[in-house]
C-alpha cells in the first residue's frame, strides 16, 4: 500500500487526487515498459 501525500501542500483535494492519479498511471506505464522489455530480451 502506498502512503498518501499530505493534502496540506495542495489547495484542494481534487488537485492532489489528479496528481496522484497521474503518478499511478506513470508508474503503471513504466512497469509495463520494463515488463515488455524483459519479455523481448528473453525472446531474443
Amino acid at each position: 500500500m502506498k502512503t498518501q501525500r499530505p493534502t496540506t501542500i495542495f489547495p484542494t483535494n481534487s488537485v492532489s487526487s489528479k496528481i496522484s492519479k497521474a503518478d499511478s498511471q506513470l508508474e503503471y506505464y513504466t512497469g509495463l515498459n520494463c515488463f515488455i522489455r524483459l519479455i523481448t530480451y528473453q525472446l531474443l
